[in-house]
């Protein structure tokens, strides 16, 4: 499910012909930081818990939260 919200999201970005990652963009889960997720030119870090998720349990609400910190994250690799 991450990986199809990346995609979508990625999608969205370039039919609005808005550059989100000029080469690669890194995506990190680490099990401890201080914060939900933070992004820098090419590298997004996530908590392992904000990301984690079970298809058959997750609510509808929960999955959409995840899918807005993500697209928070890469409109933030706009430059």
């Amino acid at each position: 499910m991450i990986r199809e919200i990346f995609i979508a999201l990625l999608n969205i970005f370039q039919h609005i012909r808005i550059p989100v990652v000029r080469e690669k963009l890194d995506i990190l889960t680490v099990p401890e930081y201080p914060s939900d997720a933070v992004s820098h030119l090419g590298l997004m870090i996530f908590t392992e818990r904000t990301l984690l998720h079970s298809p058959s349990t997750t609510s509808e609400l929960e999955h959409q939260r995840i899918a807005l910190l993500i697209a928070k994250e890469l409109a933030e690799q706009v430059s």
